[in-house]
């Protein structure tokens, strides 16, 4: 049998993606459900692109929170940034 990953979520990308904040959080727990339910490998690293796009936690399925902050340099003070969840923080550097 053919892998269907790719369409099946391109499939619940384009029908729920109107680019507003609940649509964003009906597709994360689309994905959820997806990457807890089944096992295929290229599926769930689909699942845990798109939910990192969206900036939800992969593992909880919760929007994670941005982080910044400002390390000092040799050369200066440099802004850094990274998403975490605030829920199990698992990490998704920018």
């Amino acid at each position: 049998m053919e892998d269907m990953s790719f369409e099946i979520l391109e499939a619940v990308r384009d029908t729920y993606d109107d680019k507003t904040e609940s649509s964003n959080e009906l597709i994360a727990k689309c994905m959820f459900y997806l990457y807890h339910t089944y096992d295929n490998d290229m599926l769930r690293q689909g699942c845990v692109e798109i939910m990192n796009y969206l900036n939800y936690c992969i593992q909880c399925g919760l929007k994670m929170q941005y982080y910044q902050w400002e390390e000092n340099r040799p050369i200066g003070a440099e802004i850094l940034g990274c998403y975490d969840c605030p829920n199990c923080n698992s990490e998704v550097f920018m």
